[in-house]
C-alpha cells in the first residue's frame, strides 16, 4: 500500500536514514536503528504497537499511587 507524505518530511527522513552507519562486523545497518529512525525521525511505527502504546498512555494518565503518599496528601 502506497503511503505520501509532503516532500520536505520526505526529504527529512532520507537524509536522516543516509546517516546510519553499517555495523563493522557484518557491513548492514542494524535494523533497529532503521526502526528508532522512523519512529523518533518519522513517527512512522507499525500498527502492532498500538496495543502498548494504549497501555504506556492509560499508565501516563492514571498513575499508581506512591506507597508512601496517602489519599488525604493529594490535591
Amino acid at each position: 500500500m502506497a503511503a505520501y507524505i509532503d516532500d520536505v518530511s520526505y526529504n527529512n527522513i532520507v537524509e536522516f536514514l543516509s546517516f546510519l552507519k553499517p555495523d563493522p562486523r557484518t557491513g548492514r545497518i542494524d535494523r533497529d536503528e532503521i526502526i528508532l529512525a522512523l519512529g523518533e525521525r518519522a513517527d512512522i511505527w507499525p500498527k502492532g504497537i498500538i496495543p502498548d502504546v494504549a497501555w504506556a498512555w492509560w499508565h501516563r494518565c492514571n498513575p499508581s499511587p506512591h506507597v508512601n503518599d496517602s489519599v488525604n496528601d493529594r490535591d
